[in-house]
């Protein structure tokens, strides 16, 4: 066993008092300068008082020594055998270790390596390391701070240790069982059982805008570890609980969830993590079972790092924060299965001239340069303003259904043609929400298969699952009036949700928004640092004929999708649905009397977005939302919210579009991303020198475009007005990559 803190020799303790006594009082009486002979006399006071004067001045050095002899005295005294308690104790713990090196030779190369690096790093740093830090030398003396740390910090010790040896002689079973439980505890002991007062570096970031706080009533709140407590003494309570209770057999433990009042809230971790892999009870609802979201995602934790056959999934779900999120949220609506959130960045931009209202757009990205490009964009737009304009808004679902033959197919469509029979349809949509109103029916025929698009607007929702429930609900009233029909399938893909399809593009899907804006010359010349007449060109050239070239569907502009990505992250879309969303393309024309204004416009027919349900419940996603006013459904016109969302996406797409395109013409893209969205001493930099800028630059070649005619000039060299006009026909028609300022990287033509 571990030794403790020894209660010292009465004995001893006595000898000792006494010697230092007499040492104390000889020194003083051999140093005291007294005649004893005037002891008695009238004259004794008055004498005494000028030695002691005598004494203070004369004798200031035997005041110190005196002084070292008293500290050295209670140094031997009580504090002595602290630190021979204290090595023996250390020398206990490597002496414990090492017998577990030596009982686990015979395993596996692998196993032995994972678990002594687990003990290593769980045990020793964190419980030697305390002592080391509360067994400093006392010859400087010992404040009562001091005294407690190392009071506490043997007490954890203590209860860690007995709790090991515990564990290890408890039942009659083998080596190897023996030190997966150890593995098991010294897992849970290193991940979340010490507080984060002990494990600063391990300490999650709360990214949410609500602390976790729920959770904490009933028995669960008491049995498991839901929240961290407020107290030290709160903590040892836990751990004690943790750790001093041995895991129970599982058939007891399944007798106890089956009867006992809290089920399987009563049961301690390891005991949960026994069911879970003995399949009696199932990973995905621990949560339920639990009756605590937190705590259920803290045992699911333990039981996917024990499934791992090596030690990087552990190591991984450490780094993978999962305190301070409330789950309760989660549960049944945004994700399953889960141990943990993922932190994303989330930058500002803005503000935004929309619609004469000033919006500070979020964006959730990981892409440097893509949050300052639209800002960007939305200086550029700040006076002018951006318009903006719905001119479409209905959410689609569309099954397929199979007849007998084609003739029945075509006898069924066109009945669905007829108004009749559609305000029959629409009726029974119409039934199943309070916002599902059915617009219209688009129908295709592919031998006897008949493809039905529903489409119907959904208030301020996204709209899938409304439509989903509708749609169905609508497909058994058909049943009934066509006995002969199959439901193959809800969703038969000509919705089309999530995948590339022209009839999004064709036909709309979600909201469809146009946005326009008139940028001045001035603000172009200034803040874009380029031209109208290039940005014209350079739009015709790569949004419209590159596209083409490519074959693109809907994909007619620079970059629509990094904008509608980061702003759905942000706020609680489904980012999946940047697929359809991003179809865009995007115009410019001269304007105004010289042409030396950019009028733009970016026309987007299936921005698919909602402001309730979904992730939009989540807190950080929710203020996110708040922040751009259209939280929640609108309290006088459902859809209201949702529009006006789907609004700022086509203005922040706008201000995006203008901006990379302002980077292209000028020549600005590489450096921009050299400077922030990798290192500077990147490979484009190494090798030109220690300047990027003068490295890796895209500039417009004018005087010496290499796709031109040469020179007729002998020195190959050209006029001032033959530079002019190359600058204002073709200023970023060709772009070369110049890694050097002295040569181009090719010859001329």
């Amino acid at each position: 066993m571990l030794p403790l803190e020894e209660t010292q020799n009465a004995v001893v303790y006595r000898v000792r008092v006494v010697a230092m006594t007499g040492l104390v009082l000889v020194h003083t009486f051999c140093r005291w300068p007294v005649d004893y002979s005037v002891a008695g006399s009238a004259r004794a006071a008055q004498y005494i008082s000028s030695e002691w004067l005598k004494l203070v001045v004369a004798n200031i050095e035997q005041f110190v020594i005196l002084a070292i002899v008293l500290a050295l005295a209670i140094k031997y005294l009580f504090y002595e055998d602290w630190e021979e308690n204290t090595r023996i104790r250390k020398t206990y713990l490597q002496e414990l270790e090492r017998k577990f090196e030596e009982a686990s030779e015979s395993e596996s190369v692998d196993t032995n390596t994972s678990e002594r690096s687990t003990l290593r790093d769980c045990v020793v740093p964190q419980v030697a390391d305390d002592m080391d830090r509360s067994s400093n030398s006392t010859d400087e003396g010992i404040s009562l701070s001091t005294i407690s740390q190392r009071r506490m910090s043997a007490s954890l010790e203590r209860r860690m240790t007995s709790s090991l040896e515990r564990r290890l002689s408890a039942g009659a079973k083998s080596l190897p069982s023996h030190r997966e439980r150890l593995s098991r505890v010294v897992d849970t002991f290193s991940e979340s059982s010490w507080p984060e007062m002990f494990l600063p570096e391990r300490a999650d970031a709360e990214v949410q805008t609500e602390a976790y706080s729920s959770g904490t009533t009933g028995s669960g709140a008491k049995k498991g570890k839901v929240v961290p407590p407020d107290t030290l003494e709160e903590e040892t309570d836990r751990e004690t609980l943790e750790y001093e209770r041995v895991p129970r057999d599982i058939t007891e433990c399944i007798r106890i969830m089956k009867g006992d009042q809290d089920g399987a809230a009563s049961l301690i971790d390891e005991e949960i993590v026994q069911l879970v892999e003995a399949k009696q009870i199932a990973c995905h609802q621990l949560e339920k079972i639990l009756n605590n979201p937190f705590r259920g995602v803290e045992v699911r934790r333990q039981v996917i790092g024990n499934q791992g056959k090596s030690p990087l999934v552990r190591r991984a779900l450490h780094s993978l924060p999962y305190k301070h999120y409330d789950y309760k949220l989660v549960m049944g609506a945004c994700c399953e299965n889960v141990v943990g959130y993922m932190p994303v960045p989330v930058g500002v931009v803005g503000p935004l001239n929309l619609d004469n209202n000033m919006v500070h757009i979020p964006m959730a990205t990981t892409e440097g340069c893509l949050v300052a490009s639209t800002n960007r964009g939305c200086r550029a737009l700040k006076d002018c303003g951006v318009t903006t304009a719905i001119t479409y808004d209905g959410m689609s679902r569309g099954p397929v259904v199979r007849f007998p033959s084609i003739a029945r197919a075509t006898e069924v469509m066109k009945w669905l043609e007829t108004k009749e029979n559609f305000d029959t349809v629409k009726k029974h949509f119409d039934s199943t929400s309070r916002f599902a109103r059915l617009q219209r029916l688009h129908m295709r025929l592919a031998g006897r298969q008949l493809f039905i698009r529903f489409v119907a607007k959904s208030g301020d929702a996204m709209g899938m699952n409304m439509l989903s429930k509708a749609t169905e609900f609508s497909l058994r009233r058909l049943l009934d009036i066509f006995p002969d029909m199959e439901v193959v399938s809800l969703s038969g893909n000509l919705c089309t949700d999530k995948k590339p399809a022209a009839i999004n593009w064709v036909e709309g899907r979600g909201k469809s928004v146009v946005a326009e804006a008139v940028v001045p010359a001035h603000v172009v010349k200034s803040v874009l640092k380029t031209s109208t007449s290039a940005l014209v060109d350079l739009n015709i050239s790569k949004n419209l004929v590159g596209s083409s070239m490519a074959a693109s569907i809907g994909g007619f502009n620079a970059h629509a999708a990094n904008i509608i990505t980061a702003v759905y992250i942000a706020t609680g879309q489904d980012a999946a649905q940047n697929v359809g969303s991003s179809n865009c393309i995007t115009l410019m024309e001269p304007w105004g009397r010289d042409g030396e204004d950019l009028y733009i416009t970016c026309t987007m027919p299936s921005i698919e977005v909602g402001t309730v349900g979904g992730g939009t419940v989540l807190p950080a996603q929710s203020a996110c939302l708040e922040m751009l006013g259209v939280k929640g459904p609108h309290p006088t016109n459902p859809g209201e919210n949702a529009s006006q969302l789907a609004r700022i996406v086509c203005g922040a797409v706008l201000a995006g579009e203008l901006s990379l395109m302002s980077a292209l013409a000028a020549g600005h893209l590489v450096r921009s991303h050299l400077r922030h969205n990798r290192s500077s001493a990147g490979p484009l930099c190494a090798q030109g020198g220690e300047n990027p800028s003068a490295t890796a630059n895209i500039q417009p070649q004018s005087s010496n475009n290499h796709l031109a005619p040469p020179s007729p000039s002998p020195q190959g060299t050209s006029t001032p007005q033959a530079k002019q006009q190359q600058t204002s026909n073709s200023t970023s028609a060709t772009s070369l990559l110049d890694f050097s300022s002295e040569k181009p990287p090719c010859a001329p033509l």
